[in-house]
């Protein structure tokens, strides 16, 4: 299903995400910003 695989990759995105904020911490507040933003 369509919906399935938008979940998918939502969700590796979201490990992306985390992944990225761990490695590099002193990015983290252009990261929220981004968020809010969107």
């Amino acid at each position: 299903m369509l919906i399935l695989r938008c979940v998918k990759v939502l969700g590796k995105l979201q490990l992306v995400d985390i992944l990225i904020r761990l490695l590099t911490p002193y990015r983290n507040s252009d990261y929220k910003v981004d968020k809010q933003g969107t």
